[in-house]
């Protein structure tokens, strides 16, 4: 009985050890601000590591806000979310996954049109939300947009490497983490 007992003692500090090492839960989304026309919605996301927001501007349709890292290699995020009620019809907030293939050309048409040599792409968040991704230069800078409609919040990310990186190109790493932090953007209602 006591070899049973002292077996059981053993699997259960076996358990509790593995338990101790294995990783922490990802850190809280954090929230960006509050934003609301009919229904208020606080947006919260989860940041990317080493990285800090800072509200540039925020009211009641839109939220203006910078992304950063101390690293200067690292791409500066500028995040939009404003209220468009051309994104409205019937009394229905559309998203991206609602506009005909004519609205989305026309949507890309406009989101190059400072951009020398772009590429667009088509994608979707991990819960099935289109997003359009354009990569281009701005004065030989690269720039990547991540562009969407969400509940009739135009919701978009621009992506570049700041002043003082030495290579200002963005790496398909930086890129992907660009698209996980949109895909992990929650609109919570308040």
């Amino acid at each position: 009985m006591k070899k049973i007992f002292a077996l059981m003692l053993c699997l259960a500090l076996l358990v509790c050890s593995c338990a101790a090492l294995a990783e922490a839960p990802e850190g809280e989304k954090e929230s960006i601000g509050v934003i609301g026309v009919e229904d208020s919605f606080d947006i919260k996301c989860r940041l990317p590591e080493g990285y800090q927001v800072a509200i540039a501007a925020a009211d009641a349709t839109s939220i203006y806000s910078d992304v950063t890292s101390k690293d200067p290699e690292k791409p500066v995020l500028t995040v939009a979310i404003a209220f468009n009620d051309t994104y409205v019809q019937d009394g229905k907030a559309l998203k991206l996954n609602d506009f005909s293939e004519e609205e989305i050309a026309l949507l890309k048409e406009s989101l190059v049109e400072m951009m020398t040599d772009s590429e667009i792409e088509d994608a979707e968040t991990a819960y099935g939300t289109k997003l359009i991704i354009v990569k281009g230069h701005i004065l030989e800078r690269t720039i990547v947009q991540v562009f969407s409609v969400y509940k009739a919040y135009e919701v978009r990310v621009v992506a570049y490497k700041g002043q003082e990186a030495s290579d200002v190109t963005l790496t398909d790493e930086q890129i992907q983490m660009i698209i996980d932090f949109l895909s992990e953007m929650d609109f919570v209602e308040a």
